[in-house]
């Protein structure tokens, strides 16, 4: 589907979907779907039913076979798609069965490709309370919140630098661009090869050449630590390319961590930043300002049950440790 803004006129592609519930019912589907994905190069989200979830922690009360799972990751990863941000219901689907027999399953979700989330990156799904229904019914929305400031954070890259302490000493408050630094001599080398290439035979371009490559993989290594642990994703390794789908995760993690909504201790909901830090300041105030009374502990009623004497206690606490009481 292409949907075209009214207001900005930009166009955006929004591909609705139900999935079968079989395993091999759906292969169909996700060749499809990396099919409709490759050719988009704009805006694109993918929503609606996928029978499927991503991972072992998305269902409750029954169990995950990895056929199931690892078609659908495989499928994500190829499109180059995300999960938007979540509030509300995470489990939006359940079998509506007996408490006992009760499972809860995260089927329904929406996904966003890089380009969207640059157009609409506060983006986020609400799924409601499902009633009557198995499914929870999702409205997707804008949230209201602006970048606020960030906090100064130490990059264990850093470390690793025969010149950090030095730098760190001589300029304190200059900002050193690594990841401007590698794309300046990535594009020196390319230069230099491409000279090689008309001239292979020069020793002294092979040499500045070859020292050049060695700088870029210094860079590249730290580029590369530095993007793994500013997005936490176990399953980057050391030497990852640096990639759009990467920077989009990065994205992704920093949505995640924004509280779109809360609800104070009225049960308002507040979602502006403004009423979010108030909620936040009038619960901790109430909780932490206020003084609770007890009930008495009264000692004619601890002297109607059993009392060990003080020679009892002492016998107690210094007898032998057997196998028996561990």
């Amino acid at each position: 589907m292409k949907v075209e803004s009214l207001v900005s006129r930009d166009i955006f592609y929004l591909t609705m979907m139900y999935a079968f519930n079989g395993v091999h019912d759906k292969v169909p589907l996700w060749g499809h779907l990396r099919r409709i994905a490759g050719t988009i190069t704009g805006p694109h989200a993918i929503a609606g039913d996928f029978n499927c979830v991503l991972s072992a922690t998305e269902r409750v009360g029954g169990n995950v076979p990895t056929t199931e799972i690892e078609p659908f990751r495989d499928c994500v990863a190829d499109c180059r798609v995300l999960n938007i941000n979540v509030i509300g219901s995470l489990f939006a689907w359940n079998n509506k069965q007996k408490p006992e027999e009760r499972i809860y399953s995260r089927l329904d979700r929406v996904l966003v490709n890089k380009a969207w989330c640059d157009h609409l990156p506060n983006l986020y799904a609400h799924f409601l309370p499902e009633g009557m229904y198995d499914h929870t019914p999702c409205i997707v929305s804008r949230s209201k919140q602006t970048q606020g400031k960030c906090s100064f954070k130490y990059f264990n890259m850093w470390g690793g630098s025969k010149d950090f302490i030095p730098i760190v000493r001589s300029n304190w408050e200059k900002y050193n661009d690594n990841e401007n630094a590698t794309n300046i001599k990535q594009k020196q080398v390319e230069e230099l090869q491409a000279q090689l290439g008309r001239d292979p035979t020069d020793m002294l371009l092979r040499s500045i050449e070859y020292e050049a490559v060695h700088l870029l993989k210094e860079l590249s290594i730290a580029r590369d630590s530095f993007f793994s642990q500013k997005a936490k994703h176990r399953w980057v390794k050391e030497g990852d390319s640096n990639s759009a789908f990467f920077h989009g995760l990065l994205k992704q993690r920093k949505h995640w961590n924004k509280v779109i909504k809360v609800e104070d201790i009225h049960g308002k909901v507040c979602d502006t930043p403004e009423q979010i830090q108030s909620a936040f300041l009038g619960y901790y105030r109430q909780l932490l300002g206020t003084t609770h009374t007890t009930n008495k502990v009264h000692k004619r009623i601890i002297d109607q049950g059993p009392r060990c004497s003080p020679n009892d206690c002492s016998r107690v606490l210094i007898r032998p440790v057997n196998a028996i009481i561990l």
